[in-house]
């Protein structure tokens, strides 16, 4: 019986090195006979799996199709020692980074693999969804399809009137995809496991035999990727903010997800309370998918200063609202206000 489940591990060694978070991976490295103690002793897969750490930071959500070593076994391994190396870097913002990276390099695999894989891993990841049948994709016109309830689970965490439930096709429970669509909403689920095991690795104390990796790690984030954090003078005004701002912010700096429009909505404030360019850019740098050119090019199309040369307003109430990022439907904002540049001027005082 061990020969057969020993031999049915090593014939999907391809599949386990493009999704080594399946739960099958972790049954591998069990009949690989590695512990805990050797994981941290490892020669090559240690080298592999800091190799991924130092991928991870460096493109974040362009992962691409890779694999970090041509060796099976060193590829698989290296999964649970870089989730161990982060961890005992103990930086959230290098766990979410790490996590958003393996997530986008599965996408990529996924969306060039055969159903035979997609299915495998949406039947480990307990995600309801299928190909359609004949009538249904004669039906609606798309091929694919998701239970309601695992999609709205699943959208949580992106942005764009696109995903919105109104904005889909909704039959006898399920909502109908491209696959690429249905791709994208299994990436969601991946980042969130692999964010889960991050979790749950405890490493109160740094094994000597991974010390020098993880301070080498450690290194790379101040002296590449660590970004200062919105100074005391930038946040002068926060006391003026109206909750909504507040609530962007806490999610920024926190790490948290935050779709394009909150994304869009907090620069338009902060430039139009007169923060610079600069400053609001020190805000974004917190993102787990953190790209300086992408976020500064950005933040100065907003304010005017390329494309069109139009500054944009900060979104209306009813917008934020309609958007569900308003706090608690305005009940704590002053009456009348329809813009949150109004909330300091209501309260007598200025943000500008």
């Amino acid at each position: 019986m061990a020969r057969d489940v020993t031999s049915f591990y090593l014939s999907s060694k391809e599949f386990l090195a493009k999704y080594p978070f399946h739960s099958r991976a972790r049954g591998y490295v069990t009949l690989a006979d590695l512990s805990v103690d050797e994981l941290v002793r490892g020669g090559g897969e240690l080298v592999v799996a800091e190799r991924r750490i130092v991928r991870a930071l460096e493109r974040g959500e362009d992962a691409g199709a890779v694999m970090h070593s041509d060796d099976p076994d060193e590829e698989i391994v290296s999964f649970p020692m870089a989730v161990l190396l982060a961890a005992a870097v103990g930086d959230r913002w290098l766990q979410r980074r790490l996590a958003l990276y393996e997530s986008r390099r599965a996408e990529a695999f996924l969306q060039s693999d055969d159903d035979a894989a997609l299915h495998e891993v949406l039947s480990d990841l307990g995600i309801t969804a299928s190909r359609c049948g004949r009538d249904e994709e004669d039906r609606t016109g798309y091929p694919y399809k998701i239970s309601v309830a695992d999609y709205l689970r699943l959208i949580r965490g992106l942005d764009g009137a696109e995903w919105r439930l109104v904005n889909r096709t909704v039959w006898r429970g399920w909502v109908f995809t491209t696959r690429s669509e249905l791709v994208r909403l299994v990436a969601e689920e991946i980042e969130s496991r692999i964010l889960r095991r991050l979790e749950e690795v405890k490493v109160p104390r740094v094994p000597e035999q991974i010390r020098e990796v993880v301070e080498r790690i450690r290194g790379m984030l101040a002296s590449r990727y660590a970004r200062r954090l919105p100074s005391a003078e930038v946040s002068r005004d926060e006391a003026t903010w109206p909750p909504c701002m507040l609530a962007l912010k806490s999610a920024l700096l926190s790490g948290s997800k935050v779709g394009h429009f909150g994304n869009f909505a907090f620069a338009a404030f902060l430039l139009s309370a007169g923060y610079s360019v600069e400053d609001v850019v020190s805000f974004y740098a917190q993102r787990p998918d953190f790209n300086e050119r992408i976020a500064r090019y950005q933040v100065e199309h907003i304010a005017g200063m390329r494309g069109s040369r139009t500054k944009y307003s900060v979104p209306s109430c009813q917008t934020m609202r309609a958007h569900g990022l308003c706090i608690e439907d305005g009940r704590l904002c002053p009456k009348g206000i329809r813009n949150p540049r109004q909330y300091a001027r209501l309260r007598g005082r200025t943000t500008g």
